[in-house]
This record gives structure tokens, sequence and C-alpha cells, in this order.
């Protein structure tokens, strides 16, 4: 009769073998998310979804053709979840476009929120009305390209994902391609619609010299407030920052800001 070999017992084997399959779910999802593109468009619903690693800011195409805000705050990992854009209904004294989040509304119909851009052509025209023309994505980076109803006047706006760091930039190209000359009253890179709230606070950095960056909160009322320098240069007398930050309660770790 042969000798018979005694192995030695191991209890942790099992344990060994559960922990390198957690491991390995664990890394499969990490894969799976990473392959997920930060910037996506939903032909189905005819939206984009731009995400980083914590929030998701979505825009679609209502059915006027106009490019609308639908979303951003905390990051949503169900594309389904989102529906397609559709202006919110008006009263009977009201208009669609004056009750929508529009993307980047123009000066122009029956809107009367703050407008992105404002224009005079030389034949005395001021309105502005833009609705959606074409798109593209590349790779982070989101490109929407408007025109106005009448003339040729093209706004591209652009968006650039940065997921790591849960920012997202944008950026606008206002194109004149009529054959008369538009003057620009006003033109800004874009518009933010805060999640729906009350009690948001500002915090902005006033100062002057020997008292650089001090800071200054105040809760945020129904209305118009105005930050900016008319030195011409980035100055200390108004320091480019704002922050927003829901009911106040938000510090230097923690909070919705």
């Amino acid at each position: 009769m042969l000798p018979r070999r005694v192995y030695p017992r191991n209890d942790n084997a099992p344990i060994a073998i559960l922990a390198m399959a957690i491991s390995l779910l664990v890394c499969s999802a990490a894969r799976a998310a990473a392959s997920v593109p930060s910037v996506r468009y939903l032909p189905g619903s005819n939206i984009w979804i731009l995400e980083t690693d914590h929030t998701s800011y979505v825009i679609g195409v209502n059915e006027q053709n106009a490019i609308q805000n639908l979303y951003w705050g905390k990051k949503i990992t169900r594309d389904q979840d989102f529906a397609a854009a559709h202006t919110r209904e008006a009263y009977v004294f009201e208009s669609p476009e004056g009750t929508t989040n529009e993307e980047y509304p123009g000066w122009g119909g029956m809107r009367y929120t703050e407008p992105c851009l404002k224009v005079t052509l030389a034949e005395g025209v001021r309105d502005l009305v833009l609705k959606y023309v074409s798109s593209r994505i590349s790779g982070d980076a989101l490109e929407i390209q408007t025109k106005d109803i009448n003339y040729d006047l093209f706004v591209t706006l652009t968006y650039r994902v940065f997921p790591r760091y849960d920012i997202i930039r944008k950026k606008t190209l206002i194109e004149n391609q009529t054959k008369q000359k538009v003057m620009i009253e006003s033109a800004q890179s874009g518009v933010w619609y805060v999640p729906p709230g009350v009690g948001y606070r500002l915090t902005y950095l006033p100062g002057r010299w020997a008292a650089e960056n001090q800071v200054t909160q105040e809760p945020i009322h129904q209305g118009k407030k105005v930050l900016e320098s008319r030195r011409m240069v980035t100055s200390h007398q108004t320091n480019p920052y704002f922050a927003i930050d829901y009911k106040g309660e938000a510090n230097e770790e923690s909070g919705r800001v």
C-alpha cells in the first residue's frame, strides 16, 4: 500500500476565493463604468447627457426645435430616467418660451428671462430666436449649432466635460453670415439653472489693497444681482468668482454648491 500524502488544511481558502471574485466583479464594474462616454446622445428622446464622476447635465431639443435645459445635479445612472424635452405648460397670459429653461435664449419672442445674446441688425431688427440646426460629439466635447429663424445668424454652443474634476465648461461662437452689419449688445458664454428650491445663498469675494478676498455672503431673493469690475483687468476689488449653495449649509468640506 502506498503511503497517503496529507495536505495541510487551509481554512482561509474559501475566503480568499470569495475575495478574488469580489475583486474581479469590482474591476469589471469599473471597466464598464469607464467605457461609458462622458458625452452621449440618445436618439430616441433627442437629448444629450454630459456626465462627470459625480454629476449629470442634460439638454435636449423640444417640440419647438429649441435647445432646452432638462437637468443639472447629482449623477443619474439610468439614461431611461430622462424624458424628452418639452416646453412647460403656460398660463393663458404667458408663453411656453417665457416659462421654459432654454439653454441659450436670445432676446426675442415672448421671453421674460435674461437673454444670453442680444443683437441689433443694421436694418433695425432686434428680435433673435435661435433654433437647433446640428450637433457633433468629439470625445469629451459637444458642439450644438443653432440659427435665428429669419436671418443667417448662427450660434454654436460648445461644452467640454472634465469628468475627474466635476467641471463642465461652456463657450459660445457667434457668426454673422448675413450681408449686413450686426451690433452685439450683449453676449454670454451660457446660462445656468439651479435646481428648484428656496433658501439659496450667494458667496462672493470683494476686497481692496491689504484686504483681499473678503468673504461676503447673502441670501438670494427675487431680482437681479450684478457682480462686476470696471477696471478692465482681474483684480482683488472684484474677484471673478461666486458660489451658490443650497440653504446656506455648505462649508469647505461638504454641501451642495
